[in-house]
């Protein structure tokens, strides 16, 4: 049967004593099912109590609903924030928290998947803090090396470009204290039996004073230079411990920290490298150098030795050719000499004919006031004045104009083209002698050599010798002193003499 109402619509049949109703609520939607065993015959009254049952229930029922739906979002809402929290560490938010709903005691699993986050978040944003860190100071450390090994080769281009050793030397302390900023800077060099190491240059005012009274230090004993200087590694010294006992230099008062490099040069022809000084670097801060700083400073002190060798090389070849040139100088005023010995080479001019100078008097040549004398010079390299070989006179008449400036560099121009000249002519001359006398030498060996007995073989020496020097008497004398000391006996010897008379016959026995 069924009754339907404005509120509410019901439904019910009975089946063996049970009576089974079907209660829907119009606004609500809310089916229900109630089953009674029926006790009564009146299941009509009973509908009426029934159905208000249902809609007391399908009450209940809606609240239920509603109370299940706002547990399940209190609920959901934790794993959304979580959710969004995670998003958020995920993009590098490592700042985002999640409030816990609960005390960490009484915790359910949502509780500490809160805490457990919380913990995450905070341990990984330490973490990445620590890691910015790191790398901050990495990149700190990096750019420092890098600005000290850009100082390092700056300094070792403008070392590479001095000659001078000891500008070298002065200069490079400067620029190393200054790139650095080190309290002290200075540069020993070894002595030549390698037993010192002598301080060549140095920028404090400490150094000047050592450098005043001639500082050296032994090698292998006196200090991390003589150390340096002997073993051939870099060393630091501390202002503690033992390294102390090095710090009581009066000069020197501020020093806190020592580094000492060694200055090495290779060779292809030696086996190691060669010791040739020390750089001795300190500093007014303890503590102040490190295996880095090292590391950039030995490049640099590589590159220093390399430029003291090469400005050591160019002052002997400086010193050699000097040497050279005063040896050649010397060797052509000896030619002159020879060359001009006992009489003059000189030649006059009259308008109409060239004469021997010889024949006309020297009133002659410099009579009048139109007298021009330039001496004659052979300009030799290295040498200001050069050698003297004679002078140029020019007469005018009187009725002729003065000699004028551009006229006197004419003449001049035209004595620095003979001057070549003259010394190219002394040379061919020299040439020529000397192949003469080559000459000789050799026809004198091969006659000689076509003799096998002593005593022709010494005639015809002393025939060949005499001729080629055209000497009036030779004389060739072969000795042998053997002594026995134990005898006591007198030297022994044999005595050839050969004389030759130039007077067109040869000579004889004598």
């Amino acid at each position: 049967m069924k009754n339907n109402g404005s509120f509410y619509k019901a439904t019910w049949f009975r089946v063996t004593g049970v009576l089974f109703i079907f209660v829907t609520l119009s606004q609500f939607a809310v089916l229900s099912l109630i089953v009674f065993r029926i006790q009564q015959n009146k299941p009509e009254n009973l509908v009426d109590q029934l159905v208000f049952a249902a809609i007391f229930f399908g009450i209940i029922t809606l609240l239920a609903f509603i109370f299940s739906a706002v547990v399940i979002a209190r609920m959901l809402k934790p794993i959304q924030e979580i959710t969004k929290a995670m998003n958020d560490a995920a993009g590098g938010n490592f700042d985002v928290t999640i409030k816990a709903p609960v005390h960490e005691a009484n915790a359910d699993e949502l509780g500490l998947l809160t805490l457990n986050f919380n913990q995450f978040t905070g341990t990984l944003k330490e973490k990445f803090l620590s890691l910015e860190n790191s790398i901050s100071d990495r990149t700190i450390a990096l750019e420092l090396r890098s600005s000290r090994l850009q100082t390092a080769a700056e300094i070792g281009q403008k070392a590479a470009l001095f000659r001078d050793l000891q500008t070298l030397l002065t200069e490079t302390t400067s620029m190393i204290s200054n790139g650095f900023g080190f309290y002290h800077v200075g540069i020993f060099l070894n002595d030549v039996r390698s037993e010192y190491a002598v301080l060549r240059a140095a920028n404090s005012e400490g150094g000047q004073k050592m450098l005043g009274r001639n500082h050296m230090l032994r090698i292998g004993q006196t200090g991390i230079v003589g150390n340096v200087a002997e073993t051939g590694k870099p060393r630091i010294a501390l202002d503690v411990g033992q390294d102390a006992i090095f710090f009581n230099n009066p000069d020197l008062p501020q020093t806190r920290s020592e580094m000492a490099l060694p200055l090495m040069v290779f060779s292809q022809t030696e086996e190691s490298a060669r010791i040739i000084g020390v750089l001795d670097v300190q500093s007014t801060v303890a503590n102040a150098f490190s295996q880095e700083d090292v590391t950039v400073l030995q490049l640099l002190a590589d590159q220093i030795a390399l430029a003291i060798e090469n400005a050591r090389l160019f002052e002997e070849s400086k010193t050699a050719y000097q040497e050279l040139n005063i040896l050649y100088n010397e060797r052509i005023r000896q030619s002159w000499q020879e060359r001009l010995s006992g009489r003059k080479i000189s030649y006059y001019y009259d308008r109409d004919k060239v004469q021997s100078a010889q024949e006309m008097s020297a009133e002659t040549l410099n009579e009048g006031d139109r007298v021009l004398n330039i001496p004659i010079r052979l300009h030799i390299p290295g040498s200001e004045e050069g050698v003297k070989l004679g002078e140029i006179i020019l007469r005018r008449a009187e009725s002729q104009p003065a000699w004028n400036m551009q006229e006197r560099v004419l003449v001049q121009d035209v004595i620095n083209q003979i001057v070549p000249a003259l010394d190219n002519a002394r040379l061919l001359e020299e040439i020529q002698q000397t192949a003469q006398m080559e000459a000789i030498v050799s026809q004198i060996t091969t006659h000689l050599t076509e003799s096998l007995e002593l005593d022709q073989l010494m005639q015809k020496a002393v025939l060949e010798i005499a001729n080629a020097v055209d000497a009036s008497r030779v004389r060739l004398k072969l000795e042998s002193a053997l002594q026995d000391s134990m005898e006591g006996k007198k030297a022994v010897s044999l005595d050839e003499e050969i004389s030759l008379r130039k007077n067109g016959s040869s000579g004889g026995k004598g």
